[in-house]
């Protein structure tokens, strides 16, 4: 499953949006940071290729909500050109296992920023 995050407070590095790539089998969790939400579609091509690089696995399908940053064309035309599935959540539906890391990842910051409230901010952010 697959879905994007944000906008959070940017990072030094300018990135407000996190794209979650969640392999399947416990395969393992990727994440790519990006400037806008737009850069879905690039964070595949590169998830995809991390993905099955580090799995020894071809990318057979991926299941992702109906937002826009995950229904462009070019996102499309690369699926398509690689042979893989591209299935999407019922309207309303949410893609369980990428939004639920997601929350963990974003309530684990929160509680680190909270420990580190009285430290320069420099240092974490």
């Amino acid at each position: 499953t697959m879905d994007a995050a944000g906008p959070n407070p940017r990072s030094k590095a300018g990135n407000a949006y996190k794209i979650v790539v969640v392999a399947p089998n416990d395969k393992g969790v990727f994440q790519h940071f990006c400037k806008r939400k737009r850069a879905a579609q690039d964070a595949v091509v590169t998830q995809r290729r991390r993905w099955e690089n580090i799995t020894g696995e071809r990318m057979l399908a991926i299941r992702t909500d109906r937002g826009q940053e995950m229904t462009g064309k070019k996102l499309g035309r690369c699926l398509d050109k690689r042979g893989i599935l591209h299935t999407k959540t019922a309207s309303g539906s949410s893609v369980g296992a990428a939004e639920s890391y997601i929350g963990k990842i974003q309530d684990l910051g929160r509680a680190n920023l909270e420990q580190a409230k009285d430290l320069p901010s420099a240092l974490y952010w």
